[in-house]
């Protein structure tokens, strides 16, 4: 298993890299200082299983290391480890793209765990105020319901993004059942008076 830890603090990376050697028995960790060192370990590792990654560092933040994997490497799972409770950095860390949002303050034991569920696929943030929750959406998911609100049919997103229109329906079943809706038109609907309109490019 390959790990990058993105972190300004040499003593915070000791850490984790002390606790990361519990969850796997053959695991390799790189380390970047800041979001630019990090665009180059991850260019010459593009098969990296997890990017661990602060957010107030000096020069570009960590939301800058989430858009570039959001953008060059879709599928790498990106956890945020962050010393910061503020609600909007939680929740701009989800509408991003992170699989996961981690607190520093929480213990070891408590992070591995959370490591392992994002591992396994699911989604982990602290629980936002209940007015300002939102969906946990994986990044294929937000892909999906970002051309839905656009009005694209099953078919023509299938095409857009070169899957199989069954596994469109699939992500499209899963977009529904968290909207807690039974048809497009009301995700659709949902979607928009949830403030989701940050999907749809057409929205400014």
């Amino acid at each position: 298993m390959k790990i990058i830890i993105i972190d300004d603090h040499a003593l915070f990376r000791d850490g984790l890299k002390y606790v990361l050697d519990t969850l796997d028995n053959d695991i390799c960790i790189f380390e970047a200082c800041n979001s630019d060192a990090s665009i180059q370990v991850l260019k010459e590792h593009p098969d990296i299983d997890l990017v661990l990654v602060d957010l107030n560092m000096p020069g570009k933040t960590g939301f800058a290391v989430l858009e570039n994997c959001r953008n060059l490497y879709p599928t790498m799972p990106v956890v945020v480890v962050s010393g910061s409770s503020q609600q909007q950095d939680i929740q701009q860390a989800m509408d991003m793209g992170a699989m996961g949002y981690i607190k520093k303050d929480m213990t070891s034991k408590t992070m591995i765990n959370i490591l392992q569920v994002i591992l396994s696929g699911e989604l982990y943030f602290p629980q936002l105020k209940v007015n300002e929750i939102r969906p946990q959406f994986t990044p294929r998911q937000m892909q999906v319901l970002k051309q839905m609100l656009e009005g694209l049919s099953n078919k023509v997103i299938a095409a857009n993004m070169d899957i199989a229109e069954s596994t469109i329906k699939m992500h499209v079943t899963a977009i529904l059942k968290k909207l807690a809706v039974t048809n497009r038109t009301q995700a659709v609907i949902v979607a928009k008076e949830r403030g989701m309109t940050l999907f749809n490019p057409s929205s400014g």
